[in-house]
């Protein structure tokens, strides 16, 4: 039993420095269990995390999550608002052709709530993937800590949409000089 108490603590150690390199830690509870930091070897990376939380409040760097469903009430990601416009009032505000599109938008037009992204997890999980922040001592680490996370509520049957709409983000920022839209980067799908 000693002996596999040793070999534990080697395995252990092997995850702790790479290449000479210290592991980043974080006080984030989840973390430990993010085995894909390792699997795309993130912590060998001299500046992992690649955004701090200090970009939280960025609006320059976007990623776009299209899921079917979305749970935009987590504090442990920096979703993005759309600032010129205003939430849930039925009227498009900032004229770019998406009505309520405050929280982000969801392609699915099945009542009056245009835009309105409703609940779902995997869509969570995704943006947590992607942008959790870190040593915040809440759930998981983002592969980006504090990137803007831009939430796009789509289907299969209405991806074309879906899509659209973050390409109209992407245009518009480029139109207005960062002004209005979004500075999309990626788009997880």
């Amino acid at each position: 039993m000693k002996n596999c108490k040793i070999l534990l603590i080697s395995i252990l150690g092997l995850f702790q420095v790479m290449d000479g390199k210290a592991q980043q830690t974080f006080n984030d509870p989840l973390y430990s269990g993010q085995y894909y930091h390792r699997l795309i070897m993130a912590n060998r990376l001299n500046n992992f995390p690649m955004i701090d939380n200090s970009t939280a409040d960025s609006r320059t760097i976007v990623v776009a999550v299209v899921e079917q469903a979305i749970n935009i009430n987590t504090t442990d990601v920096n979703w993005y608002k759309n600032i010129n416009e205003i939430a849930n009032n039925g009227i498009d505000d900032d004229n770019n052709g998406f009505v309520d599109d405050y929280d982000g938008w969801r392609s699915v037009q099945e009542d009056d709530d245009f835009g309105v992204i409703t609940n779902g997890i995997h869509g969570k999980n995704c943006s947590g993937i992607i942008g959790a922040f870190a040593n915040n001592n809440t759930g998981c680490v983002g592969v980006a800590p504090g990137v803007s996370i831009l939430p796009v509520q789509g289907e299969s049957n209405n991806m074309v949409e879906a899509l659209e709409y973050v390409l109209a983000q992407r245009q518009l920022y480029n139109q207005t000089n960062g002004v209005k839209g979004a500075f999309v980067v990626a788009c997880n799908l």
